[in-house]
């Protein structure tokens, strides 16, 4: 999905992990044993920001729980 929404994003890994970049890195993923992690921090716009809050660590980051459903298209 992020390749066909960032016209040019190249998957890369970075910090160990799966990664998209367009000039730099923008875009992290991981898998953990309960959930799946979004990095870096959402910080910018307000509905985004609104849309994720149930899934918002402390520091920002997204984390998707693997007991739930992810919100494809929901967020």
């Amino acid at each position: 999905m992020v390749k066909s929404e960032v016209t040019g994003a190249e998957r890369t890994i970075s910090y160990n992990m799966p990664a998209f970049k367009l000039g730099r890195t923008f875009f992290y993923f991981a898998a953990f044993k309960n959930h799946i992690g979004v990095y870096p921090p959402v910080t910018e716009g307000s509905t985004l920001i609104a849309r994720t809050a149930t899934y918002r660590g402390p520091k920002g980051n997204l984390s998707f729980p693997h007991s739930q459903v992810l919100p494809l298209g929901n967020v």
